[in-house]
């Protein structure tokens, strides 16, 4: 698929940083002072520097670090043929070593978007990104439009990004808004005792260490509480609040005997929806999205109000057998109505019980709407928070629901032309309406814009009065939409 570049500038002026349309003189004046400190370590050997790390460049020298800033650094090499096929875009290989990376490249907002929501639509990419975290890889993309206020591209479309992770960093704007991230890792990377980073890379936790500090290290971050919070753990970063000198002071205090443990997800236990009854999607698809030990993540299809998972952290580790406590956290939802109730006295197995989500504002950034549930999980060693993993789910903006008080489904309205991601759901044309007798549901009515309906059974069969058939199987194919390019989903009775 063609890649449209976004062409911003970035210029560095004295007393002042403007990456795109990111003014950081404060953050410059930090950065300095932090590099300061990264080359008088180095220099005493107290730091491993940046020797034997590699930074790649995704989008042909578009939006590039500069790598003599970070003295040992090497760049990923690539020739003028294998630059397209090779290095453009989302990096889906892992390179060996330690490697960094960016690409301010994007699709339009309406197709694939940005690298952070293309790669979590898909579940192969969010496997490729766990095996890049765990083996020394580190990539950083722009949002671009993916994840500004606004609602349907009225100033913005809100947050899209149906999943969190820690598998990479996404940044808030576009070309240019990757620099404090880029500069924020290399800096990390660099400043870490010699012994611990050895350890890190030996062990595959070097890039889960360094997320937990580039999350710590932001303004704002300042207590256990915040770090605990959705404020640590945005779908995307500002540049500006980037804090270098307490980055890397962090990462140069650490010793082996402070690596944070990691955590370790698996699912025991959940319910699946029944697909041409509960939800209707063409090809098999379901509501997983991803089952990753760092994060999983759940789309809302069924009719069903909640959704119960059993989810267990009991494979996390720790380097030196410190696993301490556990912390199960929800970092974007309403606190009221999730509940974690825990299956053992050491909080490694919870059973997480979360209701449907409409759109709504994130509280962290009331201005921002989204339609994810995101729940944190963390372990503790007695030094150090381990960096997140995320449970995740997301429901559907394509979609108005009502339940009644008893959180039974009254309605679900496929048409309100909301933007949604086409990789996620198919457009449906109609709307479903369940009846229900003596509290037991009876079927639904389903009904089209143009004035049809059609009568239901509560399995999910059709019924056919006028042929005085009995009810029928339905098959849901795609079929070509009214736009060119589109598709919609039909119910197609079986013969």
């Amino acid at each position: 698929m063609r890649k449209k570049l976004f062409r911003w500038i970035f210029v560095l002026a004295a007393g002042s940083l403007l990456f795109g349309d990111f003014k950081m003189g404060h953050t410059a004046e930090d950065f300095a002072t932090a590099q300061a400190r990264l080359l008088s370590w180095t220099g005493t050997r107290t730091a491993a520097g940046n020797n034997g790390d590699f930074y790649d460049n995704r989008d042909g020298q578009h939006s590039p670090l500069k790598i003599d800033a970070f003295p040992g650094l090497q760049q990923v090499p690539y020739t003028k043929e294998e630059l397209r096929p090779r290095g453009w875009g989302l990096q889906t290989r892992i390179l060996p070593g330690v490697t960094f990376g960016n690409s301010s490249t994007s699709g339009p907002v309406g197709q694939y978007g940005s690298h952070i929501r293309g790669a979590y639509s898909s579940p192969h990419l969010v496997s490729l990104l766990y095996q890049q975290y765990t083996k020394n890889n580190l990539y950083i993309y722009p949002e671009h439009q993916d994840h500004d206020p606004g609602h349907n591209g009225q100033t913005g479309h809100g947050d899209l990004m149906p999943l969190n992770t820690p598998y990479l960093i996404g940044t808030q704007g576009s070309s240019g808004s990757d620099h404090p991230a880029m500069l924020a890792v290399g800096l990390t990377l660099g400043s870490f005792q010699p012994a611990t980073k050895k350890r890190l890379i030996e062990t595959g936790l070097l890039m889960p260490t360094v997320q937990m500090l580039f999350r710590t290290c932001q303004a704002g971050i300042a207590s256990k509480e915040d770090y605990l919070s959705g404020k640590a753990h945005p779908s995307v970063f500002d540049g500006p609040k980037v804090q270098y000198v307490r980055l890397a002071e962090m990462a140069h205090a650490l010793s082996e005997r402070d690596i944070p443990s990691m955590v370790q997800l698996k699912v025991l236990e959940e319910e699946s929806p029944r697909p041409g009854v509960d939800y209707f999607e063409p090809g098999g698809r379901n509501e997983k999205l991803c089952d990753t030990p760092a994060a999983i993540g759940r789309i809302f299809r069924g009719r069903q109000q909640e959704r119960k998972l059993v989810v267990s952290a009991e494979d996390s580790y720790d380097l030196n057998g410190r696993l301490r406590t556990f912390h199960w956290v929800v970092l974007r939802g309403d606190h009221a109505r999730i509940k974690i109730e825990y299956r053992d006295q050491r909080k490694s197995i919870a059973e997480i019980t979360v209701p449907y989500h409409a759109r709504a504002p994130i509280p962290s950034q009331p201005t921002m709407e989204s339609n994810r549930v995101d729940i944190g999980v963390f372990v503790h060693n007695g030094r150090n928070f381990s960096a997140p993993a995320f449970l995740c789910f997301y429901s559907l903006d394509n979609e108005r629901r009502r339940y009644d008080d008893q959180g039974r489904i009254l309605e679900i309205d496929y048409t309100t032309g909301n933007f949604v991601d086409r990789r996620l759901t198919i457009d449906k044309p109609w709307r479903d309406v369940y009846q229900y007798q003596g509290g037991q549901s009876t079927g639904w009515t389903r009904h089209y814009a143009d004035g049809r309906t059609e009568q239901y059974t509560e399995d999910g069969r059709l019924l056919r009065p006028a042929t005085n058939g009995g009810p029928v199987a339905v098959d849901y194919r795609p079929a070509q939409g009214g736009k060119p390019g589109t598709q919609v989903l039909r119910a197609v009775p079986r013969s």
